[in-house]
Formats: structure tokens, C-alpha cells, sequence
């Protein structure tokens, strides 16, 4: 407290007041020191309070806040009252509401000395406990905004103070609308590559979005200049074709080192504080929404947040999984009590498989009595299986026997024996059956081999007879004219070819003689047609008078050119003058007005207003000085008055006791009687006291009248300057139609000059194509152009000769091939002949007629031969043509199955023995009498398989019974598992909070919004962290009355407060964070248009809690307002004048930044 200096308070009876004054000089924030103005007063309760608090209110705004002249100290008067019982909520608004003198406070006195008072109100009004260890202190020094949202062009928004040093604190003020929140926009993508506010629209939207609308096609960025002179600089990406450019680009290595990763991005939203943002945090945000943007912007290690959401997940793990179990039990539970009811079926099953086994000694079925599992009861039904199988197949078997002792007992044994003795004699009728085959098979081998003889004679027929054709016609002749037809064939082929290829050629020497023909008839229609030679010997002449023209236009042209430049220099000049115009003002209030900044710029007044500002200005500060004359003056008048107060309070006190008295005991005037005399007495103080305010009354009317005059005159300045604009927008509006007249005859000349040059090339093509030489006079031109067309004339005749030549030359060869067509046609008429020429050409050249002839002639005695011999052979064999192979096979077959049948029979009668009639009675009676007994036991097994609720009924109770055993003992493990789980879960949630509340300070958050005092009661914030119905972690905040007493209920803001209220709340929250943020390149914080809905008492704690951070903390605070009377409030209270700070109001075209220094 070393900074608080106690004062004498001047005026007497003050009570139990206390007047500190408390140095602002901390931090490098404060440029100047200066004061702030403490008052502790001490009540005893409510009623005291309410009696003195306006009486201290208005002595301390008489006796010493008229009496400072820095307007910055006169914002900062604080009256403190310390009351020792409480007071209603309606009292303690009233008076903490009241603006008038100084801000006011109540505090409840809990036996506190004097210095533990101040140590209060340094805690509520003036300190904040922030974390200032941090490694980066780097502030911006400006913001850079080419084509990007509102802004066209480039932009520049300094950032620096009056020394030329990044401002700690810069407020910027503008009208909705206007273009502030375009700077925000600006700062968040340069450090993030987007903004926020856009994200839902990426997909929606088409055109330019963080692009200038008006420049779209520009470039566009943003950038930030660090005060070590690096930047952070991000390009806007161009509009994509039918979406847009909400892209985020690369960047550089070096402005990456400065901004991080784009997955780091989330960090950069702790410095930046939207308005939209704050508006809709709380209730807007889930909270899972707000716990994952929370946890994203701190630097906690991932293991607390891990811990705290694994440690829910485990403990919520394990206590569903106890209800599930507990679910289980129940359900195993009655199952098994259903189960109960279902055991006679059981008893049945029993007692079918004690009547199997009385029946059966040696194939019982081995069980005990009792509850049998699942593999016991499987065995049963296994070997029950395998009896059952067992006694069908054993069934079937002594049918089989009964079938066979019945069949035979019907035929009778005497039928049987006969069948015996055939079987030999099968066997032979078999062996001769075969024999025939093998004989038959010969036959029909011969009888081929006699057809394939009669069918290669034919064919040797047919080759013989072309051969005698050509021997009849006469072999020499043939030969003679099969030579010369193919001879004639290669020859039309040959020329055939050739007329084709030549046939095209013959087409184009047509139309090359028919062209040569045309040219020759125009070429003499040229040299003698005297109109056409007319005409031509014109356009050369006019071809010479070209270069003339075009010199005559170029300086029309160069005359343009010159005119515009003048125009543009013109127009360049006087809209540079009108933009410095626009720049310049005075300022509203004359105690701004400072002459010697508007001396070397009367060239913007007219000379009377500038005489009369120096005028009234002079006016204005001669009565200052009397103000301050009369201030000294006024403190020896008061000390005076005090003497005189005196006077007259004995005086009083001595008529009171002389009622009979009617001079004056001061000045000994007579009065009529003793009231005049009193009355007289009491106005003598009353008069003092008039003619203090008539003084002061009289300088006040007398600034209000300066102030009201340079209020005219600022009206008549405003107007003068609208004129001279208006002027100069005349004459620049003049010019610029001066200018597009030029333009427009510039353009003419132009056209007319491309025409001309048109023409000229169009002339110069024509006349070469004419093949006219350009050189010379008109008339040596055209004579040569007639010697020319004349030569031309001749060659052209040369042409067509040559031409007509070529083309008699492929008539003739034509004729040939036609000629040698002609025979071949002859030829091919005479059919025997061209038959004989056709049976040659197939042969090779090699061919020899005569050796094939005495060939095919020795082939055919051959085959004679062989025939007569097969035929021969086959007489022999003596064959019955309908004994075939097929009829052999058939009997035969019908042999083998007589033989088999009689061989079955003779199996069947095997099993008796031996084989008489009176045995096979026997087996018979027997083995009908073995199936019954064996029919029982099937009948038996098949019920004790069929009972299948006995099965599903010992598997059911065992499962029943083991799940309930495993389930009971598992529930056991569980319940231990979740004590454990409780208990990490509980340790893992408190780390948590507390390193949430070490990073983010709760106390801080607290602090803010207790500076702000949005609400009467609600004065403390804290988090909240839980989980939800879907097993989310979720964060919130809630308020609670400011009481030291633990567990005190809290609050959900959204439930109770205001929407003003809210927004104090977020703004405390995001505030808070942003103070604590670390491991950035820059140490800025950026908030937009926070306090939309602050009145004037939260705006006034708004202003001391920035004035608290910036002397407790070295930072850079970047705030926007669309409130004229907040930007006031902030520029009053952090005047530039003794912080480092700016103020920038935003013209409302958001083109030119004015700026207060």
C-alpha cells in the first residue's frame, strides 16, 4: 500500500471520513502518474447511511472534485462506505446506482482497521491477480487488410501510440455496420486461416465471402505486423467456380513457425472474442460443446483429461455391467423356478428305460438315478442310437430269412432242386453262342472291305475322265492355249492396274486443261477489257496516297493523348486534394481545439471562420485562467466564510438568549425589532453562500456561451467545407466530361486509323494477288502488269499442250486391254476347251498327263483283283444272313440270365441245412418269433430318443445353475471394482477442476465479473464438470452469492439471468481465458463490441477493470465499440495523455481511419 497517501479533509464536521489519494503509475501501461481520488466513510447501520450519504457525496464533489483540473482524475473519485450492519438490496443499489460526484461502494465492515479497509478496496477497484510470468510479451504494431470483407484496396490500422510504440490499450470505435468486426475477422484468419462465424456457410454459399465483394477478382490478405518487425501474413483463396473462398491456404515456413499447425489452431480462439461468440456461449453451447472448446485451448497434459473421461467411462463400465448382472440373476432365477414344474416328464423317461433294461441283460443302458449333465444324458441318447440301429438292422435280417423260408415252402423243395440241375446246361448253349459271333465278326469285316473297293474304283472313274477329254481334243493344242490365256490374263491384270492408278490422273488432266482453258479466255478478256485496266490503274494510284493519311492521323492522335494527360493531371491533383479534405476536421468541443495544429492549413478555412476560431479559442482560455484566478480567490473566501459561519453561529446563540436586543452586537446597525434583527443575521450566510454560486455560475454560462458560439461556427466550418467539396466535385465532374469527349475523339481517330490500315492491307493483298509489283509510278505499274499478263498468256498455252499430250497416251494403252479382253471372252465361250484350260491351270507346272494316265490305269486292274478276291472269302464262310451280331448278343444274354437266376436260387436254399421241407418249418417259426422281441425294444428306445424336453430340461437346470453361481461371483468382483472406480473417478475430477482452475484462475473470472457488477447477489463463478444421459463429458458454469461458506448453492446463469447479465458472464469467462493464454507468438487480446448491453455503472467497472489488467499485466488489449458514450467512457479514463494507449473512430465509408493520437 505504499502507493495511498492520506489527506486532510478541508471542511469540518466530516465524521468518520478518510480521504486517500491512491498513484496510478504501474506498469509500463502509465505513461504519466496521476491520482485516483478514495473516500471511506464509516456508518453504524442503514438509517445513518441514508442521512449522510448524499450530504459526503455533494461535499466531496463542492470542496474537492471541482477544485482538480485533470479531467482523468476528476473520472476517478471513489466513495467508500463500510457499514457494520447489513442494509436492504433496494438501499444498496440506490446508492451504488448513483453516478453523480464518484462511483460508490458498500462495504460490510467485519471489524476491520483502517489499512485493512484500503487493502479491500485496492482488491475490489484497482488490482487483479494475473499470471504475468509469461515468456512473450511480442504486441502488434498494425493490421494490414487488402480487399478482404469490408475493406477495398489496402488498408492500414496503426496500432502504435504517440511515441511510435505498439499501444498497450487500443479502443476502436464505429457504427454497426460500418466495419469493425471486419477487422476481427481479419486478425482470426491470419492466425487461424478461417473464421469462425462462416464455418456453417462453407458449404452454402457461393461467391466471395472473405473477399471484398467489389474487388473479387483482386488479390486479398491480411496482414499482421509484429513489433520485431516479423509478420503474419495469410492470401484470401480465389473464388472457386460455383462455391467460394473459404479455404485456408498455405503458409509460409516462417509465418507457420509464428501461427503453429492448422491442428493447433483452437489456440488462437483464447485471445480472440467475438461478439457473437460471447453472446451466444452459455446459452446457446451445450455443454459438451463448451467442455471440448475448453479443453481444447489449454495446454493441460492429455492425461488429466484422459484420467477424468476414463475413469467415468471404467466406473460407468462397471456399474452397468452390475446391472446387468443383477438383471441376469433375476432372469436365471425364475427360469429355474419354470423349470421345477416341468419334472415328471423326467420320471417317464426314467421308467421307459427300466423297462428296456428288464428285457435286455446283455445290452442295458447304464445310468444313476438323480441329475444327470449334459454329457451323461448324451450317452444315453447315443447308445440308445446305436441299439435302436443294432435291432433294425438284426430285424431285417430275420425278415429276410422269414421271406426267404415262406417263398420256398410255396414253391416247394422239389422246384428248387430242378433249378439246380439246369445250371450246367446254361453253360453250354453260352460257349456256341459265342463261337457264331467271332464268325459273324469276320463276315462283316470282308463285306466292308469289298464296299471300300467299289468306291475307290469310282473315284479312280472320275480322274480319268478330264484326262481322255483332253487326250480326245488333242493334248498339244490345249497345252498350246492354256499359255497364252493366262499370258493374256497377267497382260490385262498388268494394264487393268495401271488405268486404274492412271484414273484419277486422267480426271486431274481434265480439269488442269479445262482450268488453263478458263484462264487463257480470262487472261485475253484482261489484257483487252480497258475498264478493267481502268480500274485497276485507280486503285493504284490510291495505293500510293496511303503513307499521306496515316501521318495525318498519328497527329491527330498524339494531340489526343496529350489533352488527356492534362485532364488526368487535373483530376489527379484536385481528388487528392478532396481525399486530404475529408481527412481534416476540428474537433467538436472547443477544449479540443488546438490552433497551433491547424496553422499551414488555411487553405481548408475561409480566412473569417479562421479568424474567429483564434478568436473564441483566446476567449475560451482567458476564461480559464479567471476560473482558476477566481478558484484561488475562492479558497481564502471560504476560510473567510468559516470565520464569518462562526460569527454568526454565536451570534444566533447570543440573540437567542437577548430576544429583547434589536442592534446588531457586530455591526451595531438598528432593527425595527428582534425577528428583522435574527432574520438579518441568518441571510448574512446565505448571502455568502449566493455569492459563491452567482461567481461560479456566472464563469460556467459564460464557458457554456464560448462553447455554444464555436458551436455555430463549427456548423459554419462544416458547411464550408461541404461547399468546397461540392466545388471541387464540380470541377472535377466538369473535366472528367472534358476528359471523355477527348477520350471519345481519341477513339474515333483510332478507329479511323485501324480502318485505314484495314484497307491498306486488304489493297496491298489484292494488288499482290494480281501479282503487281509495287514500286515505281502508276503508269511504269501498269505496264509492267500488262507485259506480265501477257508472258502469262503464253505459258499457259505451253501448259495446256503438254497436258492434251499426256492424255492421248493413256487413251491408247486403254485400247490394248480392251483387245486382249475380247479373246478371252472367245476363249471361255468354247466350253470344252476352257474346261480342259481350267483342268491344267489347277496342276502344278510339274504335271506330267501321260505318267498320271498310265497310273490311274494300273490302279484300276488292282482293284479288280481285290474285289474278286473278298468275294471270294466270303462265299466261303457260309453265314445265315439273319444270325447278326445283335440277334447272337440277345441270346446269349438271355442264356447268362437263366444261368444267374438258377445260381440266386440255389444261395437263397443255402442257409438250410440241411435242405428238407420240415427244417425250413423250423427256422421259420423261430425267427418270427425273435422279430417280435427285437419290435419291443425299438419301440422302447424310439419313446426314451423322442422325449426331448428331458434333454433340453438336465441342460437348461445345470446352465441355469452354473450361470447363477458365475453371475454371484462375478457380481462380487464387480462391487469391488466399483468402489475402486468411484473412487479414481473422484480423484481424476478434483485434479481435473484443479488444473482447469490454475490454467483458466477461477479467482480471475470471479474478479472480472465482480468488477463489471452485473447482479446484486451472484457475484462468484465457478465450473462444473459432469457427464450427461449419453455419457458425455460436459462443462459449465454456474454463480453463486459471494459467501466464504462451502458447498453454497449455485447456479445456472442461463436459468435466472438477463441477457445483458449472460453476456457478462461469457465475456468474464472468455476474458479470464484469454488473460491466462499461453505459448503464443503474439500477446494480444482481441475483443469485439463486448458490452452492447452494459449501463453506465457496468461501463464504468468495465473501464477500471482494463486500467487493473493493464498495470498488472503487460499485455496488449484490442477492443471495438459501437457506443459512442463507452469509446468516451474508455478515453476519458485511459487517456492517452497517461497510458499507452490509441483511439481510432472508423469513418462510416470505411475507407479512411481517423485517428485520435
Amino acid at each position: 500500500m505504499n502507493n495511498w497517501i492520506k489527506m486532510p479533509i478541508e471542511w469540518e464536521e466530516t465524521g468518520d471520513l478518510n480521504y486517500f489519494l491512491r498513484e496510478m503509475n504501474r506498469n509500463n501501461a502509465c505513461k504519466k502518474m496521476y491520482h485516483a481520488h478514495i473516500f471511506i466513510y464509516n456508518v453504524e447501520n442503514e438509517e445513518q447511511l441514508m442521512l449522510q450519504w448524499k450530504d459526503i457525496n455533494s461535499r466531496v464533489a463542492v470542496y474537492i472534485q471541482s477544485k482538480v483540473e485533470a479531467l482523468i482524475e476528476r473520472s476517478n473519485f471513489y466513495i467508500c462506505f463500510f457499514i457494520k450492519q447489513e442494509i436492504s438490496l433496494k438501499i444498496q443499489n440506490e446508492i451504488e446506482e448513483d453516478t453523480f460526484c464518484a462511483k460508490k461502494y458498500i462495504f460490510y465492515d467485519k471489524k476491520m482497521k483502517l489499512e485493512d479497509k484500503c487493502f479491500e478496496i485496492e482488491k475490489k477497484i484497482f488490482s487483479i491477480k494475473v499470471d504475468s510470468n509469461k515468456k512473450n510479451i511480442t504486441k502488434l504494431k498494425e493490421i494490414q487488410l487488402q480487399n478482404f470483407r469490408a475493406y477495398k484496396s489496402r488498408n492500414q490500422i496503426m496500432l502504435c501510440d504517440t511515441d511510435g510504440k505498439p499501444a498497450s490499450f487500443i479502443a476502436i470505435y464505429a457504427k454497426n455496420g460500418v466495419g469493425k468486426t471486419s477487422i476481427f475477422d481479419g486478425v482470426e484468419f491470419a492466425l487461424t486461416g478461417e473464421v469462425g462465424r462462416f464455418k456453417e456457410i462453407k458449404d452454402k454459399e457461393e461467391g466471395a465471402i472473405y473477399r471484398n465483394r467489389e474487388n473479387s477478382n483482386k488479390r486479398a490478405y491480411v496482414d499482421l505486423i509484429l513489433e520485431n518487425n516479423k509478420n503474419i501474413i495469410r492470401n484470401v483463396a480465389n473464388v472457386r467456380s460455383g462455391s467460394n473462398d473459404i479455404v485456408r491456404n498455405r503458409l509460409s515456413k516462417e509465418v507457420q513457425i509464428l501461427v503453429g499447425k492448422s491442428e493447433d489452431i483452437q489456440k488462437w480462439e483464447q485471445i480472440i472474442l467475438p461478439h457473437d461468440k460471447i453472446d451466444n456461449f452459455i446459452s446457446a453451447k451445450s455443454g459438451v460443446d463448451q467442455y471440448e472448446e475448453w479443453m481444447k485451448s489449454t495446454n493441460l497434459k492429455n492425461e488429466y483429461k484422459a484420467n477424468f473421461e476414463n475413469s467415468h467411462n471404467r466406473m460407468s463400465t462397471v456399474k452397468k455391467e452390475i446391472d446387468e448382472i443383477d438383471k441376469k440373476l433375476e432372469s436365471y432365477k425364475r427360469k429355474l423356478e419354470e423349470l421345477e414344474k416341468q419334472k415328471v416328464q423326467v420320471e417317464l423317461w426314467i421308467d421307459l428305460i427300466n423297462q428296456y433294461n428288464q428285457n435286455n441283460e446283455e445290452n442295458k443302458i447304464e445310468f444313476q438315478n438323480g441329475i444327470l449333465g449334459k454329457k451323461d444324458y448324451d450317452d444315453i441318447i447315443n447308445i440308445s442310437s446305436q441299439y435302436i440301429r443294432q435291432n433294425k438292422e438284426l430285424f431285417k435280417n430275420v425278415d429276410e430269412k422269414i421271406r426267404t423260408a415262406g417263398k420256398v415252402l410255396n414253391k416247394t423243395v422239389e422246384y428248387y432242386n430242378n433249378c439246380i440241375k439246369r445250371i450246367p446246361q446254361h453253360r453250354k448253349e453260352i460257349l456256341e453262342i459265342e463261337s457264331k459271333i467271332e464268325k459273324r465278326k469276320r463276315y462283316d469285316d470282308l463285306q466292308e472291305k469289298i464296299n471300300q473297293n467299289i468306291e475307290e474304283f469310282k473315284k479312280n472313274e472320275e480322274n480319268l475322265l478330264p484326262i481322255n477329254k483332253i487326250i480326245d481334243y488333242g493334248l498339244d493344242e490345249v497345252v498350246n492355249e492354256k499359255d497364252n490365256f493366262i499370258l493374256r490374263e497377267k497382260e490385262i491384270e498388268k494394264y487393268r492396274n495401271l488405268i486404274e492408278l492412271r484414273k484419277d490422273e486422267k480426271k486431274e488432266l481434265d480439269e488442269k486443261i479445262e482450268l488453263i482453258k478458263n484462264q487463257i479466255i480470262l487472261k485475253e478478256f484482261n489484257v483487252n477489257d480497258e475498264q478493267q485496266k481502268k480500274e485497276l490503274f485507280t486503285k493504284i494510284n490510291k495505293w500510293n496516297n496511303y503513307p499521306e493519311k496515316r501521318k495525318k492521323l498519328q497527329d491527330e492522335l498524339t494531340k489526343s493523348l496529350t489533352n488527356e494527360q492534362e485532364k488526368n493531371r487535373f483530376i489527379k491533383n484536385n481528388t487528392s486534394f478532396l481525399e486530404q479534405l475529408k481527412t481534416f476536421y476540428i474537433p467538436k468541443t472547443i477544449n479540443e481545439l488546438n490552433i497551433e495544429k491547424i496553422i499551414g492549413v488555411e487553405e481548408y478555412f475561409d480566412s473569417d471562420i479562421f479568424n474567429e476560431l483564434k478568436s473564441l479559442k483566446k476567449s475560451y482560455e482567458n476564461t480559464l485562467k479567471e476560473i482558476r484566478i477566481y478558484q484561488e480567490k475562492n479558497k481564502i473566501v471560504e476560510k473567510n466564510q468559516k470565520e464569518l459561519e462562526k460569527l454568526v453561529v454565536q451570534g444566533r446563540e447570543y440573540l437567542n438568549k437577548h430576544q429583547d436586543i434589536c442592534k446588531c452586537p457586530l455591526c451595531h446597525t438598528d432593527f425595527p425589532n428582534w425577528e428583522k434583527l435574527f432574520q438579518s443575521v441568518n441571510s448574512v450566510q446565505e448571502n455568502g453562500q449566493e455569492l459563491v454560486r452567482f461567481k461560479m455560475e456566472k464563469l460556467g454560462n459564460r464557458i457554456k456561451e464560448i462553447q455554444k458560439e464555436y458551436d455555430e461556427l463549427f456548423v459554419k466550418y462544416i458547411k464550408h467545407i461541404e461547399n468546397l467539396e461540392e466545388r471541387i466535385k464540380f470541377d472535377l465532374q466538369k473535366q472528367e466530361r472534358e476528359k471523355q469527349e477527348i477520350i471519345k475523339h481519341k477513339n474515333d481517330v483510332l478507329i479511323n486509323q485501324k480502318e485505314m490500315i484495314k484497307t491498306e492491307e486488304e489493297m496491298k493483298y489484292y494488288l499482290i494477288q494480281e501479282n503487281i509489283e509495287l514500286s515505281g509510278t502508276a503508269n511504269e505499274i501498269m505496264e509492267k502488269w500488262i507485259n506480265a499478263q501477257y508472258n502469262k498468256l503464253e505459258i499457259l498455252q505451253k501448259s495446256k499442250d503438254k497436258y492434251e499430250k499426256k492424255k492421248d497416251e493413256l487413251e491408247k494403252e486403254e485400247d490394248r486391254l480392251n483387245k486382249d479382253k475380247q479373246r478371252q471372252e472367245e476363249v471361255i465361250k468354247n466350253i470344252p476347251l476352257y474346261n480342259n484350260i481350267l483342268f491344267l491351270k489347277e496342276k502344278s507346272a510339274e504335271y506330267d498327263l501321260k505318267k498320271d494316265f498310265d497310273n490311274l490305269m494300273q490302279l484300276k486292274k488292282e482293284l479288280n483283283y481285290q474285289k474278286e478276291q473278298n468275294i471270294s472269302f466270303v462265299e466261303k464262310l457260309n453265314i445265315q444272313k439273319e444270325e447278326t451280331i445283335s440277334f447272337l448278343n440277345n441270346k446269349r444274354k438271355e442264356e447268362v440270365n437263366l444261368l444267374n437266376s438258377d445260381i440266386d436260387i440255389k444261395k437263397e436254399i443255402d442257409i438250410f441245412n440241411p435242405f428238407t421241407e420240415e427244417n425250413v418249418q423250423g427256422c421259420l417259426n423261430k425267427w418270427k418269433s425273435k422279430n417280435e422281441n427285437i419290435n419291443n425294444n425299438i419301440e422302447l428306445l424310439s419313446k426314451i430318443l423322442e422325449e426331448n424336453g428331458v434333454r433340453e430340461y438336465f441342460k437348461e437346470y445345470k446352465k441355469l445353475k452354473d450361470n447363477i453361481y458365475i453371475q454371484s461371483k462375478s457380481r462380487i468382483i464387480k462391487e469391488k471394482n466399483k468402489k475402486q472406480t468411484e473412487k479414481l473417478f473422484n480423484e481424476s475430477k478434483e485434479i481435473l477442476k484443479e488444473k482447469l482452475a490454475e490454467y483458466f484462475s477461477q479467482t480471475i473470472i470471479s474478479e472480472i465479473f465482480q468488477k463489471i457488477n452485473p447482479h446484486q447477489t451472484m457475484k462468484n463463478i465457478k465450473y462444473e464438470l459432469n457427464f450427461n444421459d449419453q455419457e458425455k463429458p460436459e462443462l459449465y458454469i454456474r454463480v453463486s452469492e459471494l459467501d466464504e461458506i462451502e458447498n453454497k448453492d449455485s447456479y445456472r446463469p442461463e436459468w435466472f439471468f438477463s441477457s445483458a447479465q449472460l453476456n457478462m458472464v461469457a465475456f468474464s469467462s472468455f476474458f479470464s481465458r484469454a488473460l491466462q493464454a499461453k505459448d503464443l507468438s503474439i500477446n494480444t487480446i482481441f475483443i469485439d463490441d463486448p458490452i452492447g448491453h452494459f449501463d453506465d455503472l457496468n461501463i464504468l467497472g468495465f473501464a477500471d477493470l482494463l486500467r487493473s489488467v493493464l498495470e498488472a499485466y503487460d499485455c496488449q488489449i484490442v477492443i471495438a465499440t459501437h457506443d459512442d458514450k463507452v469509446f468516451n467512457v474508455l478515453e476519458r479514463k485511459l487517456s492517452n495523455e497517461y497510458y499507452n494507449s490509441k483511439f481510432i473512430r472508423l469513418p462510416e465509408d470505411c475507407v479512411v481511419l481517423k485517428e485520435r493520437m
